[in-house]
């Protein structure tokens, strides 16, 4: 059964009783906390499908989420393991280059 709520006005409302409106007004929030929990259940079974698609649990995303991967795209020529996204603060090794005379352009991987 499909009710459009948007249909219920105001004006309708105020011709109803205190009493019933308290009641409506339990009954509306029951309905909204069991509707909550339906669409848990439906996004949960969603989601597992779709990891399920790709070969993963979903319990593999809750309980070990995937780690974002740096991308290196200044590394240090000194050191192979020194490397600088290219975002927040600029490591040391690169702020030391800088400053002796070296261009930004020349460290990229």
């Amino acid at each position: 059964m499909t009710l459009n709520l948007a249909d219920i006005s105001i004006e309708n409302l105020l011709e109803v009783s205190s009493k019933d409106l308290q009641d409506f007004q339990a009954k509306l929030s029951a309905a909204i906390e069991q509707r909550k929990e339906q669409d848990k259940i439906d996004l949960h079974n969603e989601m597992q499908a779709l990891a399920s698609k790709h070969g993963f649990s979903l319990d593999e995303f809750l309980v070990n989420p995937p780690k974002k991967i740096k991308v290196a795209k200044y590394r240090n020529p000194a050191n192979n393991k020194q490397v600088w996204p290219g975002r927040g603060r600029k490591p040391n090794w690169l702020i030391e280059l800088l400053s002796a005379g070296r261009k930004l352009e020349e460290f990229k991987v």
